[in-house]
This record gives C-alpha cells, structure tokens and sequence, in this order.
C-alpha cells in the first residue's frame, strides 16, 4: 500500500514543480503553492516512516564515537526548520564510544529531538547528554516542555499513538524498536508541566 501512494504521489510532486516554473503567480496562489508543497513533503514523510516501522532492518554496527555523532545531529538540527528561535540546544558530551548503526542512530537523535522541539510550543532547552556508564553509553535527551501524563507515557511506544498535531504516531515507535534492535534499553521521566527526559543505555 505504501508504495502505491508514494508512486504516484512523486509523481504528482515532480509535475507540480513543473507547472509551478512556468507560472507566474499572485500571492495568494503562492500561499496555495506553499500548502501543497508543504503536505506533499508531509505524506512522504509519514509513508517514509511507515515503511521503516514495517520493515525493519538489521542493524551494520560499527564502532562509533556517540559524542561526533551527537554533535554533527545537532548541527543539523540547528538549521531545521522545526527549530524556533525560542529553542536552544545544550550539550553535555564526553567521549564515548559504542557498537552501534550510525545511520539509524542519526534516527534515533533527530526523532526524540524533533519530538522535544514539539513539546516545547512557546520555546524551552533541550539538552542532550552523554556519558559512560556501568560499561554502556548513557545517552539523554531532556526537554523543558509541556510534559506527559503517566497514562500517556504507557502508550508512548504504541504505533499511531500521537498526542501532536499532524503526528504520525511512528515517531518514537521507530526509536523504540532501533534501540531494542541493538540491545539497549529506553526509558522515560516525565510529569506534565515539567519537562520530559528520554534515557537510553546501549
């Protein structure tokens, strides 16, 4: 099913920006532009997720060093457009090295960073913390955000469970299920009104 919405929905997109260079436009009809550029990229976004639940894969492990990794994520962040200029990003790193996926653990850093920027509405901190710890890497992710109710916690790793406008719900199912494909461990503190933290030991 995926496939047979992403076929046609590339499609759709590639002539769209076809028809959009030979156009000259008014304001509004570039507000119209804007709209189904932007839920286009969306629907591409959500198919993309749903096959990366789906099917997943094993992971390539390699020896990584989690710091480099973590800031070269961050960097990337800084420039998304997710990020406001209320937001700010702290680091917290110490050198530490780890048998891990790089691609899918760039995965794992944006999606929990992408769902602090969202929990954090009006603009907050998000920190991002490494460390070793009992022969594993510590890795944090803390947010000043809105914080989640103890029920909601419970069904944070549950598919199309989203508590975010125009969530997928896949978001940190993905995370859950890259982590476990490594042998680590995730967990989460987190009181409403008082920020969320994301720990993972792998």
């Amino acid at each position: 099913i995926a496939h047979e919405i992403r076929n046609p929905l590339s499609s759709i997109a590639g002539s769209f920006k076809l028809l959009q260079s030979d156009m000259e436009l008014n304001p509004d009809q570039r507000q119209l532009v804007q709209i189904i550029t932007r839920e286009t990229e969306r629907l591409n976004r959500t198919i993309t997720e749903f096959l990366a639940y789906a099917r997943p894969v094993s992971p390539k492990t390699q020896a990584m060093e989690l710091s480099q990794l973590i800031s070269e994520t961050v960097q990337l962040l800084r420039n998304s457009p997710e990020l406001k200029a209320s937001h700010r990003i702290e680091t917290e790193l110490n050198p530490v090295k780890a048998q891990v996926d790089e691609s899918m653990m760039r995965q794992v850093f944006y999606n929990l960073a992408s769902n602090a920027f969202k929990a954090m509405p009006d603009g907050g901190t998000l920190t991002i913390s490494l460390e070793a710890r009992n022969g594993n890497a510590q890795i944090r992710f803390a947010d000043t955000g809105v914080g989640i109710g103890e029920d909601e916690i419970k069904r944070l790793f549950v598919p199309f469970n989203s508590s975010f406008r125009n969530g997928t719900g896949l978001g940190l199912p993905i995370v859950y299920q890259i982590v476990n494909a490594h042998n680590g461990n995730i967990w989460v503190r987190s009181r409403k009104g008082a920020g969320t933290t994301f720990t993972i030991d792998i």
